[in-house]
């Protein structure tokens, strides 16, 4: 069925020219399932008919998941090259229905990704198994650090776009604008680099997190003031120095 979804319901055209355009795109299909190149994600799926005493014990001793060897999964079955990791996938719980009353997850309804994190947050906030502190953590260091110190290295590798012509420069020309007349513009504006920062800011000041990541946040919002000003980003004179 997946194989026929690529193959009939999927052209070219329907690709976007834009950046992007290609990801997740079924441009290479390989018939053959190999088990050890599929996401190692997928390995964790277990596929068991119930959870044994040993697992919900494991559970109330606060033992990390990965440590819990008593509930099968894919990975085990791969380990051992037994075909089977293609059948006999059980389950737990049975259900009538795969679909909810939801057609549409948050993730797609909400509009900005500062959305998404805080509703991810809040969540967090309310499941007594989860550890909120743990969570905002992985998430400052995996996604907001990362993506700040990007887009500040993006900025200063940046071209500028004519208005009109949609011609590019590596760098701004000493008339301030192409060679049409018209106007050129960043490509990566301020905006985008902090978009992520008061959310940042946010977390760090409300969670406890490790001094090391707050440091970091802090580190990168005097980069970015160094980098434009403070304020709206006017950049001052030498006078306004010395006097």
């Amino acid at each position: 069925m997946l194989l026929l979804d690529a193959l009939l319901n999927f052209s070219r055209q329907f690709l976007s020219d834009k950046i992007g355009g290609l990801m997740d795109a079924p441009l290479l299909i390989q018939p053959i399932v190999l088990p050890h190149e599929a996401q190692t994600q997928a390995h964790n799926f277990e596929v068991a008919k119930e959870f044994p005493l040993e697992f919900y014990e494991s559970s109330l001793n606060n033992e990390k998941s990965g440590d819990i060897r008593n509930i099968e999964t894919l990975a085990m079955r791969k380990d051992t090259g037994d075909e089977n990791i293609f059948y006999d996938h059980f389950f737990t719980h049975s259900t009538t229905t795969l679909t909810t009353s939801k057609s549409r997850s948050a993730y797609s309804t909400l509009e900005s990704m500062v959305d998404k994190l805080d509703l991810q947050i809040r969540n967090a906030d309310i499941i007594n198994a989860v550890e909120t502190r743990d969570i905002v953590s992985y998430l400052i260091q995996t996604h907001l650090i990362p993506d700040i110190m990007g887009n500040i290295r993006a900025y200063a590798k940046q071209k500028f776009r004519c208005t009109a012509c949609g011609a590019k420069y590596r760098r701004m020309p000493l008339l301030q604008k192409c060679t049409c007349g018209h106007k050129l513009l960043q490509t990566i504006t301020r905006p985008s680099i902090e978009k992520y920062l008061p959310l940042a800011k946010k977390l760090v000041t409300k969670y406890d997190v490790d001094p090391y990541l707050k440091g970091r946040i802090m580190t990168l919002s005097d980069e970015i003031e160094l980098l434009f000003g403070k304020g709206d980003g006017s950049q001052q004179l030498l006078t306004d120095f010395v006097n």
